[in-house]
């Protein structure tokens, strides 16, 4: 990855494990893990340009956090890790919360919260936005989140309010979905991440794999 990233003249951006492994929730994050991937990408001449306090935090124990870890242990790591990248790794960028879903999505008058996203109506202890940053004393330098239109073929059977239809495709709800999350989050970029860029950090057309009627 390193050697693709050298090649073409890109720019590194990562998201950072926060697992048993680590710690255990009621104990604080720390540097370990995160010291020696900042360290050898650094050392093989590819410097992280941005980081992630983790993927997709909003589904807390469905990604892959401590059992029993909740909001407030996030925001307290979250701070802990931005900390200590702007004391180690000053030139990287703070991004968060690499969120999806947890927050309403309206198109138009119509709330699609429920149909957009799909994988993570699956998880029993999703929160939003403000449930990840408010309260947090280390300002994101970006605010970023993903975006999916929905849920995709083989997700159907679980999540069949989540999964478009081929013919729903060219649909004025369906095409307008991507500005749907982008006017959902905007008014959160605004609230922790004033005057910031706002990134789309992972996309596709169906959350779960995509969808075998669309695009290869």
């Amino acid at each position: 990855m390193l050697d693709f990233v050298k090649a073409t003249g890109t720019r590194l951006m990562i998201s950072l494990a926060n697992c048993p492994g680590l710690h255990a929730a009621h104990e604080p994050w720390n540097p370990a893990e995160a010291e020696k991937i900042f360290s050898l990408s650094q050392d093989y001449g590819v410097p992280i340009a941005a980081a992630e306090f983790a993927n997709e935090p909003n589904m807390m124990e469905g990604t892959g956090f401590p059992k029993g870890y909740t909001p407030a242990d996030y925001r307290r790591d979250q701070d802990l890790f931005f900390r200590w990248l702007r004391a180690n790794y000053p030139d990287c960028l703070c991004v968060g919360p690499s969120s999806t879903g947890g927050d309403s999505i309206t198109v138009g008058r119509l709330d699609i919260s429920g149909k957009v996203g799909g994988v993570e109506q699956l998880m029993p202890d999703i929160c939003g936005c403000d449930a990840l940053l408010d309260g947090t004393t280390e300002p994101l330098d970006v605010f970023s989140y993903h975006y999916y239109n929905g849920a995709s073929d083989r997700l159907a059977s679980l999540l069949p309010e989540g999964h478009w239809q081929p013919e729903e495709a060219t649909s004025e709800a369906y095409l307008d979905t991507a500005m749907a999350f982008a006017r959902t989050y905007a008014p959160f970029r605004d609230k922790y991440c004033p005057g910031g860029a706002m990134w789309v950090t992972e996309s596709g057309d169906a959350g779960g794999g995509g969808d075998t009627w669309a695009a290869p």
